[in-house]
Protein backbone atom coordinates (compact mmCIF):
# COMPACT_ATOMS: atom_id res chain seq x y z
CA UNK A 1 0.00 0.00 0.00
CA UNK A 2 3.08 2.44 0.73
CA UNK A 3 4.53 1.72 -2.37
CA UNK A 4 1.61 2.22 -4.34
CA UNK A 5 0.96 5.76 -2.21
CA UNK A 6 4.57 6.21 -3.40
CA UNK A 7 4.07 5.51 -7.24
CA UNK A 8 0.86 7.91 -6.92
CA UNK A 9 3.10 10.95 -5.28
CA UNK A 10 6.20 10.72 -7.38
CA UNK A 11 3.74 10.62 -10.92
CA UNK A 12 2.37 13.80 -9.41
CA UNK A 13 5.40 15.39 -8.39
CA UNK A 14 6.85 14.39 -11.94
CA UNK A 15 4.02 16.17 -13.51
CA UNK A 16 4.63 19.08 -11.51
CA UNK A 17 8.74 19.30 -11.90
CA UNK A 18 8.34 18.95 -15.77
CA UNK A 19 5.55 21.74 -16.05
CA UNK A 20 7.88 24.14 -13.50
CA UNK A 21 10.91 23.23 -15.74
CA UNK A 22 9.02 24.08 -18.81
CA UNK A 23 8.47 27.19 -17.51
CA UNK A 24 11.75 28.49 -16.49
CA UNK A 25 13.82 27.03 -19.54
CA UNK A 26 11.24 27.10 -22.23
CA UNK A 27 11.74 30.24 -24.11
CA UNK A 28 14.59 31.58 -27.14
CA UNK A 29 16.25 34.73 -26.82
CA UNK A 30 15.34 35.14 -30.90
CA UNK A 31 13.66 33.32 -32.94
CA UNK A 32 14.35 33.41 -36.55
CA UNK A 33 12.05 33.44 -39.39
CA UNK A 34 12.35 30.20 -41.59
CA UNK A 35 12.38 29.82 -45.26
CA UNK A 36 10.64 27.77 -46.85
CA UNK A 37 11.63 25.01 -49.88
CA UNK A 38 14.97 22.74 -49.16
CA UNK A 39 15.70 24.06 -45.39
CA UNK A 40 18.74 22.99 -45.39
CA UNK A 41 20.02 25.30 -48.06
CA UNK A 42 17.32 28.34 -48.01
CA UNK A 43 18.03 28.65 -44.10
CA UNK A 44 21.99 28.58 -44.89
CA UNK A 45 22.48 25.44 -42.35
CA UNK A 46 26.16 25.07 -41.70
CA UNK A 47 25.91 22.95 -38.53
CA UNK A 48 23.72 20.83 -37.43
CA UNK A 49 23.83 19.20 -33.54
CA UNK A 50 21.89 15.75 -33.11
CA UNK A 51 21.33 15.02 -29.15
CA UNK A 52 21.41 10.94 -28.31
CA UNK A 53 21.65 11.52 -24.56
CA UNK A 54 19.23 8.67 -24.27
CA UNK A 55 22.26 5.96 -24.42
CA UNK A 56 20.43 4.05 -26.85
CA UNK A 57 22.90 1.96 -28.89
CA UNK A 58 20.08 0.64 -30.95
CA UNK A 59 18.61 3.71 -32.01
CA UNK A 60 22.35 5.03 -32.48
CA UNK A 61 22.86 2.76 -35.22
CA UNK A 62 19.78 3.08 -36.59
CA UNK A 63 20.84 6.99 -36.25
CA UNK A 64 23.86 6.61 -38.44
CA UNK A 65 22.00 6.79 -41.67
CA UNK A 66 21.29 10.71 -41.66
CA UNK A 67 24.66 11.61 -40.89
CA UNK A 68 25.97 9.61 -43.88
CA UNK A 69 22.24 11.01 -45.79
CA UNK A 70 23.37 14.66 -44.46
CA UNK A 71 27.18 14.38 -45.52
CA UNK A 72 25.90 12.96 -49.15
CA UNK A 73 24.12 16.03 -49.89
CA UNK A 74 25.74 18.43 -48.22
CA UNK A 75 29.83 17.36 -47.48
CA UNK A 76 30.20 21.01 -46.00
CA UNK A 77 27.74 20.82 -43.50
CA UNK A 78 29.46 20.01 -39.48
CA UNK A 79 27.67 17.39 -38.05
CA UNK A 80 28.16 17.18 -33.99
CA UNK A 81 26.29 14.63 -31.85
CA UNK A 82 25.54 14.33 -28.07
CA UNK A 83 26.13 10.75 -26.93
CA UNK A 84 26.26 8.89 -23.48
CA UNK A 85 28.16 5.59 -22.38
CA UNK A 86 28.55 2.88 -25.11
CA UNK A 87 26.17 4.94 -27.88
CA UNK A 88 29.54 7.14 -28.19
CA UNK A 89 31.47 4.29 -28.86
CA UNK A 90 29.26 3.58 -32.01
CA UNK A 91 30.69 6.67 -33.90
CA UNK A 92 34.24 6.21 -32.92
CA UNK A 93 35.33 5.75 -36.29
CA UNK A 94 32.75 7.60 -37.85
CA UNK A 95 33.60 9.61 -40.92
CA UNK A 96 30.40 11.67 -41.21
CA UNK A 97 30.10 12.89 -37.77
CA UNK A 98 32.79 15.54 -37.01
CA UNK A 99 32.41 16.05 -33.56
CA UNK A 100 31.14 13.49 -30.65
CA UNK A 101 29.93 15.22 -27.39
CA UNK A 102 29.71 12.87 -24.22
CA UNK A 103 26.93 13.97 -22.09
CA UNK A 104 27.38 13.40 -18.25
CA UNK A 105 23.79 13.01 -16.37
CA UNK A 106 24.93 15.91 -13.56
CA UNK A 107 24.02 19.43 -13.11
CA UNK A 108 27.00 21.03 -13.36
CA UNK A 109 28.47 19.25 -16.55
CA UNK A 110 25.32 19.66 -18.37
CA UNK A 111 25.72 23.12 -18.31
CA UNK A 112 29.71 23.21 -18.90
CA UNK A 113 28.73 21.16 -22.06
CA UNK A 114 25.77 23.38 -23.20
CA UNK A 115 28.22 26.35 -22.80
CA UNK A 116 31.05 24.36 -24.58
CA UNK A 117 28.65 23.91 -27.33
CA UNK A 118 26.87 27.57 -27.18
CA UNK A 119 30.42 28.72 -28.63
CA UNK A 120 30.20 26.42 -31.56
CA UNK A 121 27.07 28.19 -32.49
CA UNK A 122 25.08 25.06 -34.42
CA UNK A 123 22.58 26.67 -37.09
CA UNK A 124 19.98 23.33 -36.06
CA UNK A 125 19.45 21.68 -33.38
CA UNK A 126 17.70 18.41 -33.59
CA UNK A 127 16.28 16.47 -30.64
CA UNK A 128 14.23 12.99 -30.92
CA UNK A 129 13.08 12.79 -27.26
CA UNK A 130 9.29 11.74 -26.51
CA UNK A 131 9.37 13.54 -23.24
CA UNK A 132 11.60 16.36 -21.99
CA UNK A 133 13.12 16.08 -18.62
CA UNK A 134 14.25 19.18 -16.61
CA UNK A 135 17.85 18.74 -17.22
CA UNK A 136 17.09 18.30 -20.85
CA UNK A 137 15.16 21.32 -21.40
CA UNK A 138 17.63 23.47 -19.50
CA UNK A 139 20.46 21.99 -22.07
CA UNK A 140 18.38 22.71 -24.84
CA UNK A 141 17.77 26.20 -24.37
CA UNK A 142 21.54 26.82 -22.70
CA UNK A 143 23.08 25.06 -26.74
CA UNK A 144 21.80 28.22 -27.86
CA UNK A 145 21.19 27.27 -31.36
CA UNK A 146 19.59 29.39 -34.53
CA UNK A 147 16.69 26.40 -34.85
CA UNK A 148 15.93 23.68 -32.58
CA UNK A 149 13.57 20.53 -33.96
CA UNK A 150 11.96 18.43 -32.14
CA UNK A 151 9.24 15.32 -31.85
CA UNK A 152 5.83 16.85 -30.86
CA UNK A 153 6.76 20.37 -30.03
CA UNK A 154 3.97 22.12 -31.72
CA UNK A 155 3.59 24.21 -28.56
CA UNK A 156 7.20 24.80 -27.36
CA UNK A 157 8.37 28.45 -27.17
CA UNK A 158 12.17 27.06 -27.66
CA UNK A 159 11.29 24.59 -30.75
CA UNK A 160 11.08 26.31 -34.31
CA UNK A 161 9.90 23.01 -36.15
CA UNK A 162 8.23 20.12 -34.82
CA UNK A 163 7.63 16.88 -36.72
CA UNK A 164 5.85 13.79 -35.34
CA UNK A 165 5.57 10.14 -35.20
CA UNK A 166 4.85 8.49 -38.65
CA UNK A 167 1.48 6.63 -38.81
CA UNK A 168 0.86 2.80 -37.84
CA UNK A 169 3.38 0.21 -36.96
CA UNK A 170 6.99 1.33 -38.04
CA UNK A 171 10.83 1.07 -37.90
CA UNK A 172 12.60 3.83 -35.71
CA UNK A 173 14.73 4.35 -39.70
CA UNK A 174 11.27 5.26 -41.02
CA UNK A 175 11.30 8.07 -38.33
CA UNK A 176 14.58 9.17 -39.51
CA UNK A 177 13.78 9.16 -43.30
CA UNK A 178 10.57 11.65 -41.94
CA UNK A 179 13.16 14.19 -40.36
CA UNK A 180 15.90 14.24 -43.29
CA UNK A 181 12.55 14.83 -46.00
CA UNK A 182 11.76 17.88 -43.78
CA UNK A 183 15.19 18.85 -44.09
CA UNK A 184 14.77 18.61 -47.37
CA UNK A 185 16.82 15.51 -48.45
CA UNK A 186 14.85 13.03 -50.55
CA UNK A 187 15.61 9.15 -51.89
CA UNK A 188 16.86 8.18 -48.14
CA UNK A 189 19.00 4.78 -48.02
CA UNK A 190 17.96 3.54 -44.67
CA UNK A 191 20.89 1.32 -44.79
CA UNK A 192 22.56 1.28 -41.48
CA UNK A 193 26.57 3.02 -41.54
CA UNK A 194 29.09 0.96 -39.31
CA UNK A 195 32.59 2.15 -39.52
CA UNK A 196 35.26 0.13 -37.71
CA UNK A 197 39.10 1.14 -38.13
CA UNK A 198 41.21 -1.49 -39.79
CA UNK A 199 43.29 -1.59 -36.39
CA UNK A 200 39.89 -3.02 -35.00
CA UNK A 201 39.33 -5.36 -38.11
CA UNK A 202 42.66 -6.91 -37.49
CA UNK A 203 42.42 -7.01 -33.75
CA UNK A 204 39.16 -9.51 -33.78
CA UNK A 205 40.67 -11.55 -37.00
CA UNK A 206 43.41 -12.54 -35.01
CA UNK A 207 41.39 -13.52 -31.56
CA UNK A 208 38.77 -15.41 -34.00
CA UNK A 209 41.65 -17.59 -35.45
CA UNK A 210 43.52 -17.95 -32.00
CA UNK A 211 40.26 -18.94 -30.25
CA UNK A 212 39.08 -21.25 -32.70
CA UNK A 213 42.21 -23.13 -32.82
CA UNK A 214 42.55 -23.26 -29.27
CA UNK A 215 38.95 -24.60 -29.00
CA UNK A 216 39.28 -26.94 -32.27
CA UNK A 217 41.98 -28.77 -29.84
CA UNK A 218 40.28 -28.48 -26.70
CA UNK A 219 37.42 -30.67 -28.58
CA UNK A 220 39.90 -33.12 -29.42
CA UNK A 221 41.25 -33.51 -26.07
CA UNK A 222 37.80 -33.92 -24.00
CA UNK A 223 35.92 -36.01 -26.61
CA UNK A 224 36.97 -38.64 -25.39
CA UNK A 225 36.19 -38.37 -21.74
CA UNK A 226 34.15 -40.11 -19.50
CA UNK A 227 32.62 -37.04 -19.08
CA UNK A 228 31.23 -36.91 -23.03
CA UNK A 229 30.56 -40.29 -22.97
CA UNK A 230 27.00 -39.46 -24.73
CA UNK A 231 28.67 -37.67 -27.49
CA UNK A 232 30.47 -41.29 -28.06
CA UNK A 233 28.67 -41.56 -31.64
CA UNK A 234 31.26 -38.88 -32.97
CA UNK A 235 34.09 -40.18 -34.63
CA UNK A 236 37.56 -38.82 -33.32
CA UNK A 237 39.24 -39.35 -36.75
CA UNK A 238 38.35 -35.73 -38.26
CA UNK A 239 40.37 -33.21 -37.59
CA UNK A 240 38.69 -30.37 -38.36
CA UNK A 241 35.56 -30.16 -35.73
CA UNK A 242 34.23 -26.94 -37.07
CA UNK A 243 33.78 -26.28 -41.02
CA UNK A 244 32.06 -23.00 -40.65
CA UNK A 245 30.89 -21.18 -37.08
CA UNK A 246 29.86 -17.91 -36.31
CA UNK A 247 31.81 -15.97 -33.10
CA UNK A 248 30.36 -13.18 -31.65
CA UNK A 249 32.03 -10.31 -30.30
CA UNK A 250 31.33 -7.67 -28.28
CA UNK A 251 33.40 -4.84 -27.15
CA UNK A 252 34.05 -2.60 -23.46
CA UNK A 253 33.87 1.06 -23.24
CA UNK A 254 37.89 0.04 -22.87
CA UNK A 255 38.17 -0.90 -26.37
CA UNK A 256 38.46 -4.85 -25.47
CA UNK A 257 36.81 -7.38 -27.58
CA UNK A 258 35.80 -10.52 -26.08
CA UNK A 259 33.89 -13.82 -27.68
CA UNK A 260 30.56 -14.26 -25.94
CA UNK A 261 29.33 -16.69 -28.01
CA UNK A 262 30.37 -19.28 -30.99
CA UNK A 263 27.62 -20.94 -32.92
CA UNK A 264 29.26 -23.77 -34.24
CA UNK A 265 26.38 -26.54 -34.61
CA UNK A 266 23.67 -24.68 -37.11
CA UNK A 267 25.17 -21.03 -36.95
CA UNK A 268 22.47 -18.75 -38.52
CA UNK A 269 22.63 -14.94 -38.63
CA UNK A 270 24.58 -15.50 -41.54
CA UNK A 271 22.75 -13.25 -44.39
CA UNK A 272 22.80 -10.81 -41.36
CA UNK A 273 26.68 -10.92 -40.69
CA UNK A 274 27.63 -10.57 -44.22
CA UNK A 275 25.05 -7.96 -44.23
CA UNK A 276 27.14 -6.50 -41.70
CA UNK A 277 30.13 -7.05 -43.63
CA UNK A 278 28.72 -5.10 -46.58
CA UNK A 279 27.59 -2.24 -44.39
CA UNK A 280 31.37 -2.12 -42.94
CA UNK A 281 32.68 -1.57 -46.79
CA UNK A 282 31.18 -0.39 -49.37
CA UNK A 283 33.87 -1.97 -52.07
CA UNK A 284 32.18 -4.63 -54.46
CA UNK A 285 35.22 -6.26 -55.16
CA UNK A 286 35.38 -6.63 -51.62
CA UNK A 287 32.46 -7.80 -50.90
CA UNK A 288 32.54 -10.06 -53.86
CA UNK A 289 35.88 -11.86 -52.17
CA UNK A 290 33.93 -12.22 -49.15
CA UNK A 291 31.25 -14.28 -49.91
CA UNK A 292 33.74 -16.10 -52.68
CA UNK A 293 35.61 -17.15 -49.48
CA UNK A 294 32.16 -18.34 -47.97
CA UNK A 295 31.15 -20.44 -50.90
CA UNK A 296 34.72 -21.66 -50.83
CA UNK A 297 34.01 -23.31 -47.46
CA UNK A 298 31.90 -25.36 -49.11
CA UNK A 299 33.75 -26.12 -52.61
CA UNK A 300 37.12 -27.42 -50.89
CA UNK A 301 34.84 -30.60 -49.35
CA UNK A 302 34.51 -31.67 -52.90
CA UNK A 303 36.29 -34.60 -54.06
CA UNK A 304 35.38 -34.22 -57.95
CA UNK A 305 33.50 -32.25 -60.41
CA UNK A 306 30.18 -34.67 -59.81
CA UNK A 307 29.50 -34.04 -56.25
CA UNK A 308 26.35 -32.93 -55.41
CA UNK A 309 25.97 -30.24 -52.38
CA UNK A 310 22.72 -29.99 -51.02
CA UNK A 311 21.76 -27.21 -48.22
CA UNK A 312 18.62 -28.43 -46.37
CA UNK A 313 16.56 -26.86 -43.51
CA UNK A 314 13.45 -27.03 -42.41
CA UNK A 315 11.08 -25.00 -44.67
CA UNK A 316 8.86 -23.88 -42.10
CA UNK A 317 11.05 -22.38 -39.81
CA UNK A 318 12.29 -19.04 -41.68
CA UNK A 319 15.22 -17.98 -40.07
CA UNK A 320 16.85 -21.35 -40.78
CA UNK A 321 15.48 -21.20 -44.28
CA UNK A 322 16.45 -17.99 -45.20
CA UNK A 323 19.75 -18.82 -43.96
CA UNK A 324 20.30 -22.14 -45.77
CA UNK A 325 18.98 -20.21 -48.95
CA UNK A 326 21.73 -17.56 -48.81
CA UNK A 327 24.23 -20.18 -48.55
CA UNK A 328 22.61 -22.06 -51.67
CA UNK A 329 22.79 -19.28 -53.66
CA UNK A 330 26.21 -17.50 -52.57
CA UNK A 331 27.26 -20.94 -54.04
CA UNK A 332 25.59 -21.23 -56.77
CA UNK A 333 26.91 -17.89 -57.88
CA UNK A 334 30.45 -18.54 -57.02
CA UNK A 335 30.56 -22.59 -58.17
CA UNK A 336 27.97 -22.09 -61.07
CA UNK A 337 29.42 -25.72 -62.36
CA UNK A 338 28.91 -27.56 -59.49
CA UNK A 339 25.87 -29.93 -58.75
CA UNK A 340 23.80 -27.94 -56.30
CA UNK A 341 20.22 -27.98 -54.36
CA UNK A 342 18.33 -26.28 -51.91
CA UNK A 343 15.71 -28.42 -49.94
CA UNK A 344 13.74 -29.04 -47.12
CA UNK A 345 15.08 -31.63 -44.78
CA UNK A 346 10.98 -33.28 -44.82
CA UNK A 347 12.35 -34.48 -48.74
CA UNK A 348 15.64 -36.20 -47.78
CA UNK A 349 15.90 -40.02 -47.25
CA UNK A 350 18.26 -41.93 -45.61
CA UNK A 351 19.16 -45.23 -46.28
CA UNK A 352 21.91 -47.79 -45.22
CA UNK A 353 24.44 -46.73 -47.96
CA UNK A 354 23.73 -42.79 -47.73
CA UNK A 355 21.63 -39.91 -47.71
CA UNK A 356 18.98 -39.50 -51.31
CA UNK A 357 17.18 -36.23 -52.51
CA UNK A 358 14.78 -37.39 -54.82
CA UNK A 359 16.84 -40.35 -55.72
CA UNK A 360 19.80 -38.57 -56.44
CA UNK A 361 22.64 -39.62 -53.66
CA UNK A 362 23.91 -36.46 -51.97
CA UNK A 363 27.97 -36.30 -51.42
CA UNK A 364 27.84 -32.86 -49.61
CA UNK A 365 25.35 -32.28 -47.01
CA UNK A 366 24.69 -28.63 -45.34
CA UNK A 367 22.44 -29.54 -42.35
CA UNK A 368 20.63 -26.80 -40.45
CA UNK A 369 19.24 -29.00 -37.47
CA UNK A 370 20.76 -29.23 -34.54
CA UNK A 371 22.58 -32.48 -33.31
CA UNK A 372 20.09 -32.57 -30.13
CA UNK A 373 17.31 -33.03 -32.44
CA UNK A 374 19.06 -35.24 -35.14
CA UNK A 375 19.68 -37.55 -32.41
CA UNK A 376 15.94 -37.82 -31.42
CA UNK A 377 14.76 -37.85 -35.52
CA UNK A 378 13.20 -41.26 -36.33
CA UNK A 379 10.79 -42.10 -39.19
CA UNK A 380 7.38 -43.13 -38.82
CA UNK A 381 8.55 -46.87 -38.70
CA UNK A 382 10.68 -46.25 -35.97
CA UNK A 383 13.88 -46.09 -38.15
CA UNK A 384 16.61 -43.84 -36.33
CA UNK A 385 17.30 -41.63 -39.45
CA UNK A 386 19.01 -39.27 -37.47
CA UNK A 387 21.51 -41.40 -35.78
CA UNK A 388 21.81 -43.26 -38.97
CA UNK A 389 22.81 -39.80 -40.64
CA UNK A 390 25.83 -39.60 -38.10
CA UNK A 391 26.79 -43.15 -38.47
CA UNK A 392 26.96 -42.30 -42.28
CA UNK A 393 29.27 -39.20 -41.54
CA UNK A 394 32.06 -40.91 -39.53
CA UNK A 395 31.73 -43.68 -42.01
CA UNK A 396 32.54 -41.37 -45.23
CA UNK A 397 29.51 -42.07 -47.21
CA UNK A 398 28.06 -38.47 -46.76
CA UNK A 399 30.06 -35.62 -45.76
CA UNK A 400 28.07 -33.00 -43.40
CA UNK A 401 29.87 -29.73 -43.41
CA UNK A 402 28.92 -28.71 -40.10
CA UNK A 403 29.95 -32.15 -38.52
CA UNK A 404 28.55 -33.58 -35.07
CA UNK A 405 31.95 -32.38 -33.22
CA UNK A 406 30.65 -28.39 -33.80
CA UNK A 407 28.57 -29.63 -31.12
CA UNK A 408 30.91 -30.04 -28.67
CA UNK A 409 32.78 -27.04 -29.54
CA UNK A 410 29.74 -25.20 -28.95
Amino acid sequence: MIRKLNRIFQDYMREKRLAFGKKIWDKKAEKFPIKQGKFLEENNIKSILFLRYDGKIGDMVVNTLMFREIKKNYPDIKIGVVARSGASQILRNNTYVDNIYNYIKKKNEIKKLAGKIAEEKYDLLIDFSEMLRVNQMMFINKCQAKFNMGLNRENWEMFDISYDMPKGNFHISELYKKVLNILGIENVSIDYDLHFSAEEKEIVEHQARVIFNAMNKTVKCVRNLPEFEKFNFIASKFDCTAHLARMDFVKDMNNNFYLVEINADTPCAIPETFYGNFVYTQDKETQKRINGELASVFARLSKNDDDFFVFAANEEYQEDWYNAKYLYENFKYNFPKLKSALASLADLEVFDDGVYLYGKKIDILYRLHPVEMLMEDTSADGYPVGRKLIELHNEGKVVLVNSPEAIIMQ
